[in-house]
């Protein structure tokens, strides 16, 4: 196995002092990730890059030196914090990856791989719209207003007008009506 020159230590570290996960590194530059992740413990580079923000900034050691630091997040605050961060990486490549299958398809409209290409780029697309907070779906509603005074105002005459003018009696009813005893006081 060849032995990874101190230069490339040297760029793998800045890196990591830059932000770039551990394991991202190694995949982009070809060494396995337990390797880096070894040296970088047995070398304590987590450890040694605090310290050297604290250097850089000694109101922040203040600030983690208070009584109440420790409990200034919570466990569940800290899940929410690392899932979006994850969250906004995962945009981030899914964003690469649909601009990368666009440009396949527009090279390879006319070849087979094509339709291949398109589902990678609508998969990616859509995981893009879905993580950064897009609806992937509309739904259009067409809402008629009806004026529900009116319509209550027009049932009111009808009740009014059908008290007013009651319907003919029918046969039956009016010999009934006539031949209803007549209360007398």
């Amino acid at each position: 196995m060849n032995r990874i020159p101190a230069a490339t230590w040297a760029e793998i570290r800045t890196a990591y002092a830059s932000g770039i996960g551990l394991r991202e590194i190694a995949r982009n530059m070809g060494i396995p990730a337990g390797t880096v992740l070894a040296r970088s413990k047995r070398e304590g580079w987590t450890q040694q890059i605090v310290a050297a923000k604290l250097l850089q900034r000694p109101e922040l050691a203040r600030e983690l030196a208070r009584p109440d630091a420790i409990d200034a997040i919570t466990p569940m605050q800290s899940a929410v914090l690392s899932t979006q961060e994850r969250k906004a990486q995962l945009l981030t490549k899914s964003l690469r990856i649909a601009d990368k299958a666009a440009d396949r398809v527009e090279h390879t409209i006319d070849q087979a791989g094509c339709s291949q290409a398109a589902v990678v780029y609508g998969i990616a697309t859509e995981k893009a719209l879905l993580l950064g907070g897009e609806p992937t779906q509309y739904v259009a509603v067409t809402v008629n207003p009806t004026d529900i005074y009116a319509e209550l105002r027009l049932i009111q005459a009808e009740i009014v007008a059908s008290v007013q003018s009651p319907p003919p009696l029918s046969l039956v009813e009016a010999e009934g009506v006539a031949s209803a005893p007549v209360a007398r006081d």
